[in-house]
């Protein structure tokens, strides 16, 4: 079994038969998605939807989200990186000019990332899964090493 068929049996809490898995991944995937919303908008999984879904059989647990965007002003630190990034094939665009607007606009979406919360059910998944999993409690205050 594959790790994201064994999180599909965890969030489903049941054997899902093979020919579906993929399927139902997909579709964990785009709800996923519909939930993490950019700042100023509006979420559309209001409780009544929730609670119909909670109500679904086979349906183990649904939990939400939190999420906002991080305005990450600019450092000379990040110059190496950005450089071996225009250097690639993945160049966003012309080094030189992006990092001039960058300088004088960080709030642009070029530059700013998406923050995710964690609540304690993804927390134990999550750390379950990765080969040097975290302290929980240095963590939770703010010292995860």
């Amino acid at each position: 079994m594959t790790r994201q068929h064994g999180i599909v049996e965890k969030l489903f809490g049941m054997d899902i038969d093979k020919k579906h898995k993929p399927k139902l991944l997909a579709l964990l995937v785009k709800l996923l998605k519909l939930t993490l919303l950019e700042d100023g908008e509006s979420q559309v999984f209001d409780e009544e939807l929730l609670s119909k879904i909670k109500g679904l059989p086979g349906v183990k647990e649904v939990r939400q989200l939190t999420g906002t965007t991080a305005t990450v002003s600019y450092k000379d630190v990040y110059e190496e990186y950005y450089r071996q990034l225009y250097q690639s094939r993945y160049t966003p665009g012309d080094y030189d000019s992006d990092m001039a607007y960058y300088k004088e606009h960080p709030e642009d979406v070029k530059f700013t990332c998406r923050v995710i919360g964690v609540d304690d059910a993804e927390f134990a998944l999550l750390n379950a899964s990765v080969e040097y999993p975290l302290d929980e409690e240095a963590f939770l205050s703010a010292n995860p090493m």
